[in-house]
């Protein structure tokens, strides 16, 4: 990174809150899955929502990714894992915010045929869920929410990443016709064998009737033995769990 080096991004100074400016790729096919990567930059008091569309047409389709507020004074990688494409385009855009101080900068754009690695950190901001999969050996699947759940009494008002109703986190909701006992599996994509390797979370357990929370690791499709669980109430709010990966195999968790 020098002063020579060139990106794009948003004057806000002279525009009125809400203006949209917009980016299009050109027109899109390939055969395979289809891995989005880029380089994002939030910086200001005043910074509004960057959002990424997949354009058919002239529809421009719902949001695959955004993110809302500012980051920080750095940039951020993201990547956004899509299926085969046909015809269709990618679109950025970046909404000024209520001042001069909300800027949003785009750098190193690059679409590849091929499926993305997996990701260092996964916050649930865009529809691929950063290529976590629902599992098939279990009785229902996990729920891609933002605000609060559909039941009273139980679930989290807003995700942990932003705090507000932008923000997106996956859930279980065990209204009817669950039952106790039924599992709703999520798995992530394939690591690397590690010695030792942080595994970070965030987990929502609020409720008169919670079940279990449990983490396992995964190799070559057989589960491995509990590395974290958590059992019943925990109270109405996102709390923090930590654990040290070993394993002499590529895993999932």
């Amino acid at each position: 990174m020098s002063s020579n080096g060139y990106y794009i991004y948003i004057e806000t100074s002279q525009h009125r809150a809400n203006d949209s400016a917009r980016i299009i790729s050109p027109i899109l096919s390939t055969q395979t899955a289809t891995c989005v990567l880029f380089w994002y930059h939030m910086y200001g008091s005043d910074v509004s929502v960057l959002t990424m569309y997949l354009k058919s047409g002239s529809n421009l389709g719902s949001p695959y990714w955004n993110k809302v507020g500012t980051q920080g004074n750095t940039w951020h990688s993201a990547q956004v894992e899509l299926g085969p494409l046909t015809n269709k385009q990618i679109v950025f855009e970046a909404l000024k915010g209520n001042g001069y101080q909300g800027d949003i900068a785009l750098d190193d754009i690059t679409i590849t045929n091929g499926a993305c690695p997996p990701p260092a950190v996964c916050d649930f901001e865009d529809k691929s869920i950063c290529g976590y999969q629902q599992l098939v050996n279990d009785d229902f699947d996990w729920t891609w929410n933002s605000g609060a759940t559909g039941s009273s009494g139980t679930g989290p008002m807003s995700d942990h990443s932003y705090g507000t109703t932008d923000g997106h986190y996956m859930y279980t909701e065990t209204s009817s016709p669950r039952k106790q006992g039924d599992k709703a599996r999520l798995a992530s994509k394939t690591y690397p064998a590690t010695n030792n390797m942080c595994l970070t979370f965030w987990y929502h357990m609020y409720g008169s009737n919670i079940g279990t929370l449990n983490v396992y690791t995964s190799s070559f499709g057989h589960l491995g033995s509990t590395v974290w669980s958590q059992y019943g109430n925990q109270g109405n709010q996102w709390r923090k769990a930590q654990k040290t990966l070993q394993t002499a195999t590529q895993y999932q968790v």
